[in-house]
């Protein structure tokens, strides 16, 4: 999730709940936010990869450019019970040059 999309979530949460904490949304709490979410992430991608339901799995390593901003985008595909989970591990910018010469 994006910082707007968080940002969002965590004011949509305050609207429903009328929780006070949430009443104000700074670069802290969205990271704290951001952690939690990693966390449970990966937490889930670790019980998939070790049940005995485990068809196959891939890891993908991705570059492309979005609105003129290169991008990393890392995701794992699990396929578990017939069921295909596809998460995103990472997606980072980059704001450097990248060349292909090696």
């Amino acid at each position: 999730m994006s910082f707007r999309q968080i940002s969002a979530a965590i004011r949509h949460t305050h609207d429903v709940t009328s929780i006070r904490k949430l009443s104000s949304v700074n670069d802290h709490l969205v990271g704290q936010y951001v952690r939690v979410l990693v966390s449970v992430t990966l937490t889930k991608i670790g019980v998939l990869l070790s049940s005995d339901d485990v068809w196959a799995f891939s890891i993908t390593f991705d570059g492309s450019t979005h609105h003129g901003t290169t991008f990393f985008d890392v995701r794992i595909r699990i396929s578990v019970k017939g069921i295909l989970y596809n998460f995103h591990l990472i997606t980072m910018p980059h704001f450097g040059p990248h060349t292909a010469d090696l």
